[in-house]
C-alpha cells in the first residue's frame, strides 16, 4: 500500500512494506525492545520478562506526573514562543487551552502507531531494560550519558538518509542530534525515576516530545525561519533544564546516596 511512513521525525514516501528505508526504520524502532526482551529472558528468565512487560503498562502513577508527561514540552515551547515574541500571548494562551483538551487524544490518535511501535520499541529497551541496570552501577548523570551514547549510536545509521537528516550534512546533523539527545536523556532519566520505573509513562513522555516538536510550529502558524529559531532555542532550554537536573543529582549524591541505590534497584521490580 502506497502512502506515508512516519515515525517520530522520520517521514518517508512509498510502499511501507517494500520501501527498504521504511523497513529499516521499523526494525530500528523495534530493535531495542526485542533486545530487551531477549536479554531479560537470558538474565532473569520468564519472571524477569513478565516484570519488564508489567512496567510497560504501569499506569498507577501520581496524576501530577501524568500531567507532566502530557504537557511539559508544550509548556516549555509556549514559554519560549512568548519570550522571543514568535506569536502573541493570546495565540499561545488559546493554543495551550486547546492542548489541555486535545493533546491526550492527539497522542492516542495521531501518535498511536508511533506510540505502539516507536515509543514501545525504544522505551522498553532504553528505559525498561538499560537504564535501571545502569543506575544500579552508576549515578543518574553517568547513566544518562552512557544511555545517550547508546541512543545516538543506534540511530546514527539513519543519518545517511536525507529524509531523516533534512538538508543538513551528516556531520552537522549528528552534532545537532547529540546536542538534543544528551539533555533529553538526562531529563527523561529524572522523569523515569519520579514515576517509579513506569515504562508506559516514559512512552507517553517521549510521544509528547515528538508530537510537540512536530506540531507546535503548525499550531502557532510559524513560518520556516521562526520554526528553525524555535528549535534552536528549545535545545538551549533543554540544556538549561538538564543543567538544573545535574546540579540536583550532584547535591543529592552527597546526602542520600544509600537511599538512591535502594530506589534504583526497585525500578527493576516495580
Amino acid at each position: 500500500m502506497y502512502g506515508h511512513f512516519k515515525l517520530g521525525w522520520t517521514n518517508w514516501e512509498g510502499n511501507t512494506w517494500t520501501n527498504y528505508k521504511a523497513i529499516l526504520g521499523l526494525l530500528g524502532a523495534l530493535g531495542p525492545a526485542i533486545s530487551a526482551i531477549i536479554m531479560t529472558a537470558v538474565i532473569d528468565g520468564k519472571n524477569g520478562v513478565r516484570s519488564l512487560l508489567k512496567r510497560a503498562v504501569k499506569w498507577r502513577v501520581n496524576i501530577v506526573w501524568w500531567l507532566v508527561a502530557l504537557y511539559f514540552w508544550w509548556l516549555v515551547c509556549s514559554i519560549l514562543a512568548a519570550t522571543y515574541g514568535f506569536t502573541s500571548i493570546k495565540n499561545i494562551a488559546t493554543g495551550f487551552a486547546i492542548s489541555l483538551i486535545n493533546l491526550p487524544g492527539l497522542i492516542l490518535i495521531i501518535q498511536l502507531p508511533t506510540l505502539l511501535i516507536g515509543m514501545f520499541g525504544e522505551e522498553l529497551g532504553w528505559r525498561g531494560f538499560a537504564l535501571p541496570r545502569l543506575l544500579n552501577k552508576y549515578n543518574p548523570i553517568i547513566s544518562s550519558l552512557l544511555l545517550a551514547l547508546l541512543w545516538m549510536f543506534w540511530h546514527a545509521p539513519l543519518a545517511v538518509f536525507q529524509e531523516w537528516r533534512g538538508n543538513l550534512p551528516i556531520d552537522q546533523f549528528l552534532l545537532h542530534y547529540m546536542l538534543l539527545i544528551v539533555p533529553m536523556t538526562l531529563i527523561i532519566t529524572y522523569f523515569f525515576k519520579k514515576v517509579k520505573g513506569s515504562v508506559l509513562l516514559a512512552m507517553v513522555f517521549h510521544a509528547s516530545i515528538n508530537l510537540t516538536f512536530n506540531a507546535y510550529s503548525v499550531a502557532l502558524r510559524l513560518d520556516e525561519s521562526y520554526t528553525a529559531i524555535l528549535k534552536e532555542k528549545l535545545i538551549i532550554a533543554l540544556w538549561i533544564i538538564a543543567g538544573i537536573i545535574i546540579l540536583h543529582y550532584l547535591y543529592k549524591t552527597y546526602i542520600s546516596q544509600p537511599k538512591n541505590k535502594i530506589q534504583n534497584a526497585e525500578l527493576l521490580s516495580t
